[in-house]
């Protein structure tokens, strides 16, 4: 499995240890990780992630297939951080090249080649805004995708009930854990937790961008975590189309 994908499938678990006579250890895990965004390969910026303790990096490069290789040396492998790339449209030939140079995860588009997703070894997270309809949320449940990244233009702070009910709408009926990218700053964080969002994107760019990857740290840490209903799954609201079909049906046969 993709370590990314381990580590967004283990947000607001509790784990249990087998310690006493029944009783277990409860352990909280965080409730949300954090991915830092980089629009270039630079060295400084992976330490400065690494040292801020981000969960995974991710590349929003021109042509990250052509710079598999410089991606390979530039994460540092015993840091044991994973790393991804957003991308557009590749070959079969040039995933595989990504994948041996330590790619953990991609970030897709509807345009990608299907024929992407039936690699197993990578993670994938599928891109999409919030005009995305209910019946494609609902189609991304049976394809092999591991996550949904809700796009706003106008970013995620202040967080308005609009954002909310489409973040709750589109997790519900992907049925998939939504990450959305933070700009400026993190704002309140439970509400995004409760709508089914487990992964915040900080663009690593400009002076602010530490500070900010600092204060969503802090906020993710005040988070109830284990306490906001971890077991709880949203439930989607379907159309009762088919049931108002069948009773036309019946009284057309009487």
């Amino acid at each position: 499995m993709s370590e990314f994908v381990r580590r967004l499938e283990q947000t607001s678990r509790v784990k249990s240890q087998p310690l006493g006579f029944g009783v277990a250890n409860r352990v909280k895990s965080l409730p949300l990780i954090v991915v830092a965004e980089m629009r270039e390969i630079n060295a400084e910026a992976i330490g400065a992630a690494v040292d801020a303790k981000a969960d995974a990096l991710l590349f929003n490069l021109a042509d990250p297939v052509g710079q598999a290789d410089t991606l390979g040396h530039a994460v540092p492998s015993g840091e044991m951080i994973p790393w991804g790339v957003r991308l557009q449209t590749c070959e079969v030939e040039g995933v595989s090249k990504l994948i041996e140079s330590g790619c953990d995860y991609i970030v897709i588009a509807a345009e990608t080649p299907a024929q992407i997703l039936a690699d197993e070894k990578l993670g994938k997270v599928i891109e999409s805004d919030t005009s995305m309809s209910d019946g494609l949320a609902k189609s991304l449940e049976d394809i092999r995708v591991d996550a949904l990244m809700i796009v706003d233009a106008r970013g995620w702070a202040p967080l308005t009930v609009g954002q909310l009910m489409h973040c709750q709408r589109l997790t519900a009926f992907s049925r998939k854990p939504a990450l959305v990218r933070l700009a400026g700053s993190c704002g309140d964080l439970e509400p995004l937790w409760d709508a089914g969002v487990r992964g915040l994107v900080v663009e690593m760019r400009g002076e602010n961008s530490m500070a900010l990857m600092r204060s969503v740290r802090e906020a993710i840490e005040k988070l109830p975590g284990s306490n906001n209903r971890p077991g709880k799954a949203p439930r989607p609201l379907l159309p009762h189309v088919s049931i108002a079909r069948e009773r036309e049906g019946g009284q057309k046969g009487c």
